[in-house]
């Protein structure tokens, strides 16, 4: 299976870029990186999670969204399987989960 990175900022893109395995996956937070990744050699999927996060209502949940993108790129789990996970490692917080659980699926629905 295909190596994946995830860069939320421009100093992760300029640390990472270079050590992904040819094939990987490299997920950039196109609201906050303004820099191209020039090779060709690696699928670059540009998610503005810091956009959708902030659209949400919730800046703090930008990491939600790229792994709900990630998650429906790399198949390595299903959306239900997220959403459980989530509710039981937030059991009885109700409004985060909430949060968290809009932050996923706009990420997920974006790709």
């Amino acid at each position: 299976s295909p190596e994946y990175v995830v860069a939320l900022n421009r100093p992760s893109v300029v640390r990472f870029q270079h050590q992904i395995e040819s094939g990987g996956v490299f997920f950039v937070n196109s609201s906050l990186v303004d820099i191209d990744v020039p090779r060709v050699d690696i699928d670059v999927m540009k998610v503005p999670a810091s956009q959708i996060a902030e659209d949400l209502g919730s800046a703090r949940s930008t990491n939600m969204v790229m792994l709900g993108a990630f998650t429906k790129m790399s198949n390595l789990v299903s959306f239900d399987s997220l959403i459980k996970g989530l509710e039981k490692a937030l059991k009885g917080k109700k409004k985060v989960i909430d949060i968290n659980s809009k932050a996923l699926k706009a990420g997920y629905d974006f790709l």
